[in-house]
């Protein structure tokens, strides 16, 4: 270390050493982590040591989750666009903090499975026509895929459905032909 870098890191070091207060709103749920050991925290004020511990929150309060639009190819073999909306909210923090390593992407992932489920086995024409049956269904396979989580499921939607087309292009250059290049008979 040079100059006077050594009382940077030593005023780091020693700041870990004083107990710190930490306020969980009314909204959160939280987890404390002390050495191998988890307790759950309830809106307040609470102390923890740095040094040996670890608070981490999470909102309780209703969330939405936005799904990526993926292409699908329902029953009857044609290809869609789907996009869906989840909301959620947390009803055991411990499940949701503890048991999940990385737990928003961990919905995201699961939601997207029960979409997927859920067009794929549909025709175009029920998906459109039936939308309010299709929305509970969803809902349905999200809670069910959920559950593990810690989470209650409100409700789940498709946001957007269309029909996908699906364009060849031939090349870079203008003038190239949006078809197969066909292959040339040998002589």
């Amino acid at each position: 270390m040079t100059g006077f870098e050594w009382l940077g890191e030593f005023a780091r070091a020693s700041i870990a050493w004083v107990p710190r207060l930490r306020h969980v709103c009314a909204d959160e749920g939280a987890v404390k982590f002390v050495r191998a050991t988890t307790s759950v925290l309830g809106p307040g004020m609470h102390w923890f040591w740095p040094l040996t511990s670890e608070i981490r929150e999470a909102k309780t309060s209703r969330c939405i989750l936005e799904l990526d639009v993926q292409p699908l190819i329902t029953s009857d073999g044609i290809t869609v666009l789907v996009g869906g909306l989840v909301s959620y909210r947390i009803t055991d923090v411990h499940k949701y903090l503890v048991d999940n390593y990385d737990a928003d992407t961990n919905l995201s992932e699961t939601a997207e499975v029960a979409l997927r489920r859920t067009v794929i086995s549909k025709k175009l024409e029920e998906l459109q026509s039936t939308r309010v049956a299709i929305d509970n269904l969803l809902t349905r396979e999200v809670q069910a895929l959920m559950s593990e989580f810690g989470v209650e499921v409100l409700f789940a939607r498709l946001a957007g459905l269309a029909p996908a087309q699906v364009l060849y292009l031939a090349g870079p250059r203008a003038g190239h032909s949006l078809s197969a290049p066909k292959e040339e008979e040998s002589q």
